[in-house]
C-alpha cells in the first residue's frame, strides 16, 4: 500500500483502476433493491447476502489496485468470497447493524409522531379527535379499510402517518449505512493484523476505541462526515424520483391515503437505493481515509493488547496465589484431621 499519498491523491491516482469496481457496486445495489421491489421481505436476502459482500470487495479491490492488480472476474469473485471466510467473516457485523438501526428508527419514529401531535393540536383542533376515532375503530376490530377511510377526515393525521413512515425510513438508513461503514476499519485492521482468533482481534479493537473514544471519533468523522448529507440527500432524491414515478403510472394517487401508503412501501426501499447510489463515488476516498485511520491506529492496538495481555497475566498470578493459598489451606485442614484422628485413637487406647 503507498502511505505516502494522502487519501484525496490516492483518489485521484487509483479513480481508474477502481472505477469498475465501483460500476460492479452500484450494479449490485440497483439487482439488490429491484428484487426487493417483488418482495419487502426479499431485503433481507439480497442486502447482506449480495450488497454487503460487494461492499467488501470494492474496500478489498481498492487495495489490490494500489498493489498493482487489475480488476478482473476472477478477483472481484476471491474477494466476494472473503467475505464469508476467514477472519473477515461478518467484519461488518450486518445482524448487529440492523437491529441497532431498527430500534432507533422505531424509537425515533415514536418520538417525531409525538412532537408532531403535539404541536399540530393546536393547528388542527380536529387531530386529537381523529387519533381517538382511529384507536378506538382499531379496538374494536373495525377493518383496515374502513380506518384508512376515515383518514380523508382529518388531512393532518394522514401528513403525520406519511412522514412518520418517512422519518422512521431516513432514521434507519442513515444508522444502518453509519454501523455498516463504521465497521470498515476493524475489516482492515483483522486483514493487517492477520491473526486467526477474530474476536481476541475485536476484542483488543473495542477496548482500544473505548480507551480513546475522544480522539478515535474525532479522527473518524474528519473523513466520514460527508456519508451523512449525501445518505439523506440521496435518500429524498430516490424517494421523490419513486413517487412521481408511481404517480405518473398512476399507482399512486396523492389524494388517496392508502395508495399513497402502498406508494411509500415502495418508494422507501428506493429511497435507501438513492442513498447508497450517491454514497458510490465517495466511497473510494472513504475506504483510503479508513486505510490511512486504520495504519495511525495499529500502534495504539499494540499498546493496548500488551496492556490487556499484562493484565491477564496479573491476574493469572493472582489466581495462581489464590490457588496456592487454598492449596495450603486445604493441607493444613488435612494435616488438623490428622492430627485430630491420633488424638482420638490415642484416647481410645488408654481407656481400654
Amino acid at each position: 500500500m503507498d502511505r505516502e499519498l494522502s487519501p484525496k491523491q490516492k483518489y485521484k491516482k487509483y479513480f481508474v483502476g477502481v472505477l469498475p469496481m465501483i460500476l460492479v457496486f452500484i450494479l449490485a445495489s440497483v439487482i439488490a433493491f429491484s428484487i426487493g421491489l417483488f418482495s419487502i421481505d426479499m431485503l433481507f436476502l439480497t442486502v447482506p447476502f449480495i450488497l454487503i459482500p460487494v461492499l467488501f470487495a470494492l474496500q478489498v479491490n481498492m487495495a489490490d489496485v494500489e498493489g498493482g492488480s487489475q480488476f478482473s472476474n476472477k478477483g472481484l469473485w476471491s474477494s466476494f468470497r472473503r467475505y464469508f471466510v476467514g477472519p473477515f467473516n461478518g467484519c461488518y457485523n450486518v445482524i448487529n447493524s440492523f437491529f441497532k438501526a431498527f430500534l432507533f428508527s422505531l424509537l425515533g419514529s415514536v418520538i417525531y409522531a409525538i412532537v408532531f401531535v403535539s404541536i399540530a393540536q393546536y393547528v388542527s383542533p380536529t387531530l386529537g379527535t381523529t387519533i381517538e376515532a382511529v384507536v378506538s375503530m382499531i379496538e374494536s376490530g373495525v377493518g383496515f379499510d374502513d380506518v384508512t377511510a376515515s383518514l380523508s377526515s382529518s388531512p393532518t393525521f394522514v401528513y403525520m402517518l406519511l412522514s412518520v413512515q418517512i422519518v422512521e425510513g431516513l432514521i434507519f438508513t442513515v444508522l444502518f449505512i453509519h454501523y455498516i461503514l463504521g465497521s470498515a476499519p476493524m475489516a482492515l485492521i483483522q486483514g493487517i493484523m492477520g491473526a486467526g482468533d477474530r474476536r481476541g482481534v475485536r476484542m483488543i479493537y473495542q477496548a482500544t476505541r473505548k480507551s480513546n473514544r475522544g480522539l478515535y471519533n474525532k479522527n473518524y468523522s474528519k473523513f466520514a462526515w460527508p456519508l451523512y448529507p449525501l445518505v439523506i440527500v440521496g435518500f429524498f432524491m430516490g424517494l421523490a424520483i419513486s413517487l412521481l414515478v408511481l404517480v405518473r403510472a398512476e399507482f399512486v394517487y396523492l389524494d388517496d391515503p392508502v395508495t399513497v401508503f402502498n406508494g411509500l412501501m415502495f418508494a422507501i426501499p428506493m429511497g435507501v437505493l438513492g442513498s447508497v447510489l450517491l454514497l458510490a463515488f465517495y466511497l473510494p476516498y472513504f475506504f483510503y481515509s479508513v486505510e490511512a485511520f486504520a495504519f495511525e491506529l495499529i500502534p495504539v492496538i499494540r499498546d493496548t493488547s500488551v496492556r490487556i495481555a499484562k493484565q491477564n497475566l496479573e491476574e493469572l498470578k493472582r489466581m495462581r496465589e489464590i490457588n496456592d493459598e487454598q492449596a495450603r489451606a486445604y493441607e493444613e485442614d488435612i494435616k488438623r484431621a490428622q492430627e485430630i484422628d491420633i488424638e482420638s485413637s490415642e484416647d481410645d487406647s488408654e481407656d481400654k
